[in-house]
């Protein structure tokens, strides 16, 4: 009975899994980079929204927010999680900027990249 209950709910998790994956891809396509964002990362972000700079950047270089999109999910959440890490807040502009550290390397965000999270990327490249 304990194994039937434990089937259905592995299942439940995977569709749920899906269709958030089917949310997020649907909202890049649409360049609704807020929605992508919380749907490919399902992390309780700030109530604080993208900043207009960020969402500029983003929207003005397709391949960009392409690198962004595909960035790992796991990745970016062990990063995040590292020590260190508890003093950085989990906003949108936030993951972004950490995706672009640790992959994407695009030289424009990199810039306004606030100087705490380089300091925390380039401590854990370090290791």
């Amino acid at each position: 009975f304990l194994n039937s209950i434990f089937a259905t709910l592995e299942m439940c998790d995977t569709s749920i899994i899906n269709l958030m994956d089917k949310m997020a891809y649907n909202a890049y396509v649409n360049s609704k980079i807020e929605e992508m964002l919380r749907y490919k990362f399902r992390i309780r972000f700030s109530e604080e929204a993208l900043d207009d700079s960020v969402k500029y950047i983003l929207l003005n270089n397709r391949t960009l927010l392409k690198k962004i999109f595909r960035a790992d999910r796991l990745e970016i959440l062990q990063t995040i999680s590292s020590p260190g890490f508890e003093a950085i807040p989990n906003t949108m502009n936030n993951i972004v900027f950490i995706c672009n550290a640790i992959d994407v390397k695009d030289e424009e965000l990199l810039q306004i990249t606030p100087l705490l999270i380089m300091d925390r990327m380039s401590s854990l490249e370090g290791k």
